[in-house]
């Protein structure tokens, strides 16, 4: 069979994860959106506009469809099937064969230790703060299970980790298959509170080097991160992957802490656990001399901060973690 033009009308699919299609497509008009499947929600990975290529490695190497794609429009599409696109290829060395396909092999294994990688860092971050999320949000169901709300938990945990939507919705699908955890009807349901207890306690070893330097924090410190948590997180848009606090807010955390007459001991030792990044504003020194924090801008690094502000605010994660 030659290629084919074929119009795929808004919603119709192209194909599907885990199909052993082997097409090409290349879109001419309309728009596609690449999504995958996990559990029962589909997360969105990318929208493809004219001229965009898709399911090349399929083509190549005969693998199951790693997304799916759907028409997001009336869209048009060259579809290239195994026959023509191995005519075209006839005259080429076979070595050049193997080695695209060897390359294709390299990239699905590199996407693969990525990912694990990503899981080592990633999803333990966002198991350790789902049970935090549980145990200061946490209602009890009819039946005496702990829940709490799905999308505002998963808000909650794109925030505070800086993490994308398809990072957490993974962590918690991990989650669901092993019957920990249940989403339904909205809520997240804390189906074995022992398993995600033995969970956190073997994360506790993983990040037990940068739970030390927490024990030489002074307690006034540790006050002043779970002031400036509990006035920044209030008010900060749930989008932003760096929350900025506020002069304002600042002045309020350390005069709350006592710590007003020390702020520039205070605000050091903030940077040097490098919990905050201090940007300088285009104010004049004279004028930052004026006015208390004038000409400072104080920007929240999530994926230290939320961590010390778990230790400090809960005496006893530490050793759940």
């Amino acid at each position: 069979m030659n290629t084919h033009t074929k119009l795929y009308k808004a919603g119709t699919h192209l194909f599907y994860q885990g199909d052993r299609s082997r097409e090409l497509y290349i879109l001419q008009s309309g728009r596609v959106k690449i999504y995958i499947k996990v559990g029962d929600k589909k997360l969105d990975l990318a929208i493809l506009t004219k001229n965009a290529v898709l399911g090349e490695m399929a083509l190549i190497d005969g693998k199951p469809r790693s997304a799916s794609a759907i028409a997001c429009e009336d869209t048009q599409a060259i579809i290239v099937d195994t026959d023509f696109f191995n005519k075209r290829i006839s005259g080429v060395p076979s070595w050049y064969i193997s080695l695209i396909k060897t390359t294709c092999e390299k990239i699905r294994k590199a996407n693969s230790r990525l990912e694990i990688i990503k899981t080592k860092n990633r999803f333990y971050n966002i198991f350790i703060v789902l049970k935090y999320l549980f145990i200061k949000y946490g209602k009890k169901s009819d039946n005496q299970i702990t829940m709490i709300e799905a999308d505002k938990t998963i808000q909650q945990l794109m925030f505070i980790l800086s993490e994308s939507y398809a990072s957490v919705s993974k962590a918690l699908d991990i989650l669901q298959r092993n019957n920990i955890i249940e989403i339904k009807d909205k809520n997240i349901l804390l189906i074995s509170e022992l398993k995600l207890n033995e969970l956190c306690a073997y994360l506790k070893n993983k990040f037990r080097k940068f739970y030390e330097k927490t024990q030489e924090i002074p307690p006034q410190i540790k006050k002043l991160i779970i002031s400036i948590h509990d006035l920044c997180y209030s008010k900060q848009n749930n989008n932003l992957e760096k929350p900025e606090i506020s002069k304002e807010d600042m002045l309020i955390a350390l005069e709350k802490c006592q710590l007003k007459d020390n702020y520039l001991e205070a605000i050091n030792k903030l940077k040097e656990l490098s919990l905050i990044e201090i940007q300088k504003t285009e104010e004049t020194q004279k004028e930052q001399k004026e006015k208390l924090l004038d000409g400072q801008k104080f920007i929240i690094v999530p994926e230290n901060f939320f961590k010390i502000y778990l230790y400090c605010y809960y005496k006893d994660m530490v050793e759940i973690i």
